[in-house]
């Protein structure tokens, strides 16, 4: 899927952005941004390395859902048979083509989510025999300060399930060492020391690796500006702003649903597994004892998976679901073969309907992945495009203002109107390899479409004296179920555009517009 046609908002915000690092410019201060700055980054040194390219964006892209797929395994196969993780590395490598939108930092973010858990179950494996492995534990903290330079809110996600599975494990007494006479008072004592030995290392860990990239934005960064974009904004006005209706419940969505009821199985098998676990004797626990740790790895993937359901709900499509969606994939593993010592009776039970619904999810994926077209694109000049097809509008455009404009030379890619927008054509940006002369280079309702940010536009423009600007009216009639389909009523930068620039060309959806005034 190399060759797909370049997503112009999306995968424009990811490779632009890491363009603007690379020229020196720092996220939230030189240019806004809602994503955390470990893909702009990433990206800045791979262009840095080979060239600002879409391939080389892309190429990342497959190297991280490729590492992604198989941390997957090497995580299931710790909690399962290697049949049933091998099944679940053919179908999560399956949904990783099929979700698309290259460039995403949802991946990255979900691989170092997945390495975290893979430490945990080390962490965890070792406190069930009686040892204490602190380094594990530390490094999961670790993997799980890294996934946030990617994306904070999963990290936040599984740092509350971590926390929540190690303070449960410090506070169960474990059968062996349960001492007849003790007070409750002093073994929930003795447990909230346990648990707290247990946090420790995992905080280190996480201190250690989120620490200093925290220290840095907040020396180069207004504290107000990191805190508005990374938190406030993404809180309160994204989700009134992009908020999608869950899809109904038909067969086309089975993605949307089959997370909530593998997390149900999950549930309800680590249940029937601890019942039994607490009737086991002395002989019989230490030859369960693989089966004890395994339910508190599982707790965990399932806790980060149910959590991932925020984002799932406020913006209800394919590619913002991945977070809810590939744990409960991850764990149809642990359901076929994992508590099989403790659920011989219920096996089946479980088996059955975790390899039906592996065949109903493989058919989607697999019939796209056959589906994908792998023609070469039809040949361009834009460099940084090459061996992607680029809009024949968009290229003329391109054409246009690069022969009109010296490379130093900013403009301003913008919509048909700024008091309702859905998207821009961030990519332009890009492709054009000309700067834009705002911070606001990403116009997202709620925050473009307000007075502060399209005075502030307005300000620059005139200011520089910006002699072009490229308009894209190809999305000016969509209208989602939400508020970015109402207009703010503010007309501002409009109301500037429509005074002091005049249509010069136009490309389909595309206005190339001069300032004459």
């Amino acid at each position: 899927g190399l060759s797909r046609w370049l997503n112009i908002y999306d995968e424009g915000l990811m490779v632009y952005g890491a363009v603007r690092v690379m020229d020196g410019h720092i996220p939230y201060r030189d240019f806004w941004a809602m994503y955390s700055p470990g893909q702009f980054y990433a990206l800045a040194g791979l262009f840095r390395l080979f060239g600002p390219s879409i391939m080389v964006e892309r190429w990342w892209d497959v190297v991280v859902r490729a590492a992604l797929a198989c941390v997957v395994f090497f995580l299931t196969r710790r909690l399962s048979s290697w049949p049933a993780a091998l099944s679940v590395w053919l179908l999560t490598l399956a949904w990783l083509e099929f979700f698309g939108f290259f460039g995403y930092p949802i991946f990255t973010g979900l691989l170092f989510i997945f390495l975290s858990c893979l430490a945990l179950t080390e962490g965890v494996r070792a406190l069930a025999e009686g040892r204490s492995d602190r380094r594990a534990l530390a490094l999961a903290g670790g993997l799980a300060g890294v996934a946030a330079w990617f994306r904070h809110d999963l990290a936040v996600y599984a740092i509350a399930a971590v926390a929540l599975v190690l303070f449960a494990h410090g506070l169960t007494q474990p059968a062996s060492s349960a001492t007849p006479g003790v007070r409750a008072a002093d073994r929930i004592r003795a447990g909230l020391v346990r648990a707290a030995r247990r946090l420790a290392p995992y905080a280190v860990g996480l201190a250690v690796a989120a620490g200093p990239v925290a220290v840095a934005l907040s020396l180069s960064v207004p504290v107000n500006e990191l805190l508005h974009q990374l938190l406030i904004f993404p809180l309160t006005v994204f989700p009134r702003m992009r908020q999608l209706p869950y899809p109904p419940l038909e067969a086309e969505n089975l993605p949307y649903y089959f997370p909530f009821v593998a997390y149900a199985a999950v549930a309800l098998a680590i249940a029937l597994a601890a019942r039994r676990l607490r009737r086991a004797g002395p002989d019989e626990a230490r030859a369960l004892r693989d089966v004890r740790w395994r339910v508190w790895a599982v707790a965990a993937v399932m806790l980060f998976g149910m959590f991932g359901f925020n984002q799932a709900n406020i913006r209800s499509d394919l590619i913002h679901i991945p977070q809810f969606f590939l744990p409960a994939v991850a764990l149809l593993a642990p359901l076929m073969r994992g508590f099989k010592p403790v659920l011989r009776e219920y096996n089946y039970a479980f088996t059955a309907p975790a390899v039906t619904v592996m065949l109903l999810l493989a058919f989607p994926a697999v019939s796209n992945y056959l589906s994908v077209s792998q023609q070469p694109p039809p040949p361009h000049d834009v460099a940084r495009a090459q061996g992607a097809p680029v809009d024949p509008n968009q290229l003329r455009a391109i054409q246009f203002i690069r022969q009109a404009t010296a490379p130093t030379e900013t403009i301003y890619s913008g919509v048909g109107r700024h008091d309702r927008i859905f998207v821009n054509d961030v990519m332009f940006y890009f492709l054009v390899e000309r700067h834009s002369v705002t911070r606001y280079h990403e116009l997202h309702p709620g925050q473009a479409t307000t007075l502060p940010a399209q005075e502030e536009i307005v300000a620059v423009l005139e200011r520089n004296q910006t002699r072009y600007i490229v308009l894209s009216d190809m999305f000016n009639e969509v209208c989602e179920p939400n508020a970015s389909c109402e207009s703010a009523g503010v007309t501002l930068l409009d109301d500037y555009i429509r005074y002091h620039y005049s249509t010069v060309a136009q490309y389909g959806p595309y206005r190339v517009l001069s300032r004459w005034r």
